[in-house]
């Protein structure tokens, strides 16, 4: 029986202070864009996948997840449920085009998509949309409760980083890269590639790169112990437990996996 590590207890994670925008009521106001991106754990590809909060979630404050295969309807009852990744929901609204111009950007990403190995995948993609979602997890007297911001946007991955991270000049402090379904040909470029595109866009980042990357999937544990891409060398952790057959269940896009073994590993960049 595999013995999964614990990521919450590495003393190597930063510690970082609770921003001032992250409160309560923040639903009400304005996105704050450049204080979700900034020390944020941006997730392509994601679906509705907790594992990055699961594990992370004690370390971050936001999550930015990105997959443009759902429908609205769907992302909005998954992100209204009792609990997500052991986090309540404490409240969700829809992102504006006027917060977000996300039609624009998706009709300017069709010359990335071109360069892509799958014309089917990028017909498959939904009308671009977000959710924004204020998660809690309450400790009682334990410690602190934890407040958490997940922005929810369905849209490309790749542009995506661009239009938000590159464009605002400010870098996530993690990327997490867990079953992109490259293989299944269900993604148009290959995220494990280092000389593909996300990786080019990520890394070439005039802000800078992620310090961390969150990297596994399904399949044997022992895969994922090695870094997809060669500037993120020191694994801090392995093997981390997966929580997809939980979680994702009743996820349309996912029920193809079954009970598949899996497992994730952390790794720091090199300086």
């Amino acid at each position: 029986m595999v013995e999964y590590e614990k990521a919450y207890r590495l003393q190597s994670l930063p510690e970082f202070t609770r921003p001032n925008w992250l409160a309560d009521n923040m639903l009400d106001g304005n996105i704050p864009i450049i204080g979700l991106l900034r020390n944020s754990i941006f997730y392509p590809a994601s679906g509705l996948d907790s594992d990055p909060i699961m594990h992370l979630g004690h370390h971050f404050w936001s999550f930015v997840y990105a997959d443009y295969g759902y429908e609205p309807e769907f992302i909005k009852a998954t992100l209204s449920a009792e609990r997500f990744a052991g986090y309540k929901l404490l409240g969700r609204r829809s992102v504006s085009e006027n917060e977000l111009p996300l039609a624009r950007w998706n009709s300017e990403s069709d010359g990335w998509l071109e360069g892509g190995n799958n014309r089917e995948a990028r017909e498959r993609g939904t009308p671009p949309f977000a959710q924004w979602a204020l998660l809690v997890r309450d400790y009682g007297q334990e410690k602190p409760r934890e407040l958490m911001s997940l922005l929810f946007v369905g849209a490309e991955g790749v542009t995506l980083f661009k239009k938000l991270y590159v464009d605002n000049e400010v870098a996530p402090a993690c990327l997490a890269i867990i079953q992109p379904s490259d293989e299944m040909g269900e993604n148009w470029t290959n995220f494990n590639d280092p000389n593909a595109y996300l990786a080019k866009t990520v890394m070439t980042n005039p802000s800078g790169s992620p310090r961390f990357l969150l990297y596994g999937g399904n399949g044997q544990v022992e895969w994922c112990k090695s870094s997809p891409w060669p500037e993120y060398d020191k694994l801090l952790a392995w093997p981390l437990e997966r929580r997809i057959n939980q979680d994702r269940k009743d996820d349309p896009l996912y029920s193809w996996k079954g009970n598949r073994e899996g497992a994730l590993s952390l790794w720091k960049r090199r300086q």
